[in-house]
């Protein structure tokens, strides 16, 4: 197996070596950053200066930054990442959770603990990947029925491990939102549906295309699935509950002058992100 050449197995000369190999690629801080988890992968304090990384731990640090060279995104080559911080396995099939996929959970559960006092929800996660988010609500709220469905057998797979890793009953089912209909009523209605159009394709990094799935991040057009949803909430949203979903920022207004025609919604409205772009669109049913 190819190893690279370090000029010695401490972890400041690794480093080195580390950042000079990428450096065409990532920046000196996306380096430090990236250098940093490695170090933490393998068990260290990466802040220390007195770590020697042994042989093996050089033939896989060398495979990892082939890899890394290749622009193949760090969580999927470690199988996993961090939401709310919760260890989350991850692969090919599922997103990597977003920052922005934090805030939701976070202005979420500020309007459930506004306008729910621990009675036991109803919850539907549309689209759930990796799980994040039904796994996050969950353990905020444990006495929330969640339920996460996604047209996807090998991400649901992922969420399954993900939930019984910790320890917290979901219940999964696959089902494809924009062809089939839901059979139960529920309370809240959340969803990071896929909200890039096609159209846009050509703007999205090149490490995104080439490893995370088309299915979980491009739809037809930028409103497809949420037109679906409001849709939905006729029939499957309990009276006085909501629909909140993440939103492409770029159709925001779009997407709220559409939620206005449904007319079982008393409120709809846009919310930012810790950017101060419309990041997410909550609607209450009258």
């Amino acid at each position: 197996m190819n190893i690279f050449h370090f000029p010695s197995n401490q972890i400041l000369d690794v480093k080195k070596t580390f950042v000079e190999l990428l450096k065409d690629i990532y920046s000196k801080n996306e380096c430090e950053v990236l250098f940093q988890r490695i170090t933490e992968h393998f068990g260290y304090n990466p802040f220390q200066t007195n770590i020697h990384f042994n042989q093996s731990e050089l033939i896989d640090l060398s495979e990892i930054i082939k890899d890394l060279q290749h622009k193949k995104p760090l969580a999927y080559i470690l199988g996993y990442s961090y939401f709310f911080n919760m260890k989350f396995f991850v692969n090919e099939n599922v997103l990597i959770p977003r920052p922005e996929t934090e805030e939701l959970v976070l202005q979420l559960k500020q309007i459930i603990e506004t306008n729910y006092k621990n009675q036991s929800l109803n919850i539907l996660d549309v689209g759930t990947g990796s799980g994040c988010i039904a796994i996050a609500l969950k353990k905020i709220f444990p006495y929330a029925n969640i339920m996460a469905i996604d047209k996807s057998s090998d991400a649901l797979e992922i969420a399954q491990k993900n939930a019984a890793f910790h320890q917290l009953s979901i219940n999964f089912k696959k089902l494809d939102v924009l062809n089939e209909s839901l059979n139960e009523t529920y309370d809240i209605i959340v969803s990071n549906p896929p909200y890039i159009p096609e159209s846009d394709k050509n703007t999205i990094d090149e490490s995104v295309i080439k490893f995370e799935p088309s299915m979980a991040l491009f739809s037809n057009t930028a409103i497809e699935f949420y037109e679906r949803i409001f849709y939905l909430s006729k029939n499957n949203l309990a009276s006085k509950g909501f629909v909140f979903m993440e939103l492409n920022q770029y159709y925001g207004k779009e997407i709220l002058d559409l939620s206005k025609k449904f007319e079982y919604f008393q409120k709809t409205e846009l919310l930012k992100d810790w950017s101060g772009n419309d990041r997410f669109i909550v609607c209450y049913k009258i």
